[in-house]
């Protein structure tokens, strides 16, 4: 039969064990979140691609941004869209200026949200029976979105876009573009 005494220390072995590997790696997740930390606040080079939906909803969207951190909480670089679908091609291209300050965490995610908007140009083709459309537009893109690093190079979000296209567009002048999710890699 067990005794008591191997009982209670057999016990406390295994709790003492399971403290230990909870420090271990709480302190583990401290390093990450250091490392992420320092990666956001650190000059450089990133490039997002996110997918999702433009104006239309049944057209498919691809975003491409490559942000040039020049400040602290501050980027400045090209924005691409381009939404397809049968009868209707929206490319849009923009330099946009971003704001990104630090957000609130949760547990070990920080958000990390945005506001860019910038100068550019729209191509706008719709292909529908006797109502063709083809033409290029100036456009002031306005965006907003958030994200989050999942490890210390990469970091997962959402944004939308509204592009205002004044005289651009043959039934409205504000289009809106939703990429539902975007990865975003530092270099």
């Amino acid at each position: 039969m067990i005794s008591f005494r191997r009982l209670l220390s057999f016990s406390v072995a295994l709790a003492l064990g399971a403290t230990l590997a909870s420090a271990s790696d709480a302190q583990q997740r401290r390093s990450d979140y250091r490392a992420r930390s320092e990666r956001f606040d650190a000059s450089g080079v990133s490039v997002a691609l996110g997918l999702g939906l433009t104006t239309d909803p049944s057209a498919f969207l691809l975003g491409i941004s490559v942000p040039v951190t020049v400040a602290e909480s501050f980027s400045l670089g090209p924005h691409f869209q381009v939404g397809i679908d049968d009868d209707f091609t929206y490319f849009a291209l923009s330099f946009n200026g971003r704001y990104q300050p630090r957000g609130p965490r949760l547990g070990d995610f920080e958000l990390l949200p945005f506001v860019e908007g910038g100068p550019g140009f729209a191509r706008i083709s719709i292909d529908r029976r006797g109502n063709d459309f083809d033409d290029t537009a100036f456009l002031i893109d306005l965006g907003a979105g958030v994200e989050t690093f999942v490890t210390e190079n990469v970091a997962l979000g959402t944004r939308m876009d509204f592009d205002l296209i004044p005289g651009g567009l043959p039934r409205d002048e504000l289009t809106w573009t939703w990429q539902i999710l975007t990865a975003r890699l530092f270099f």
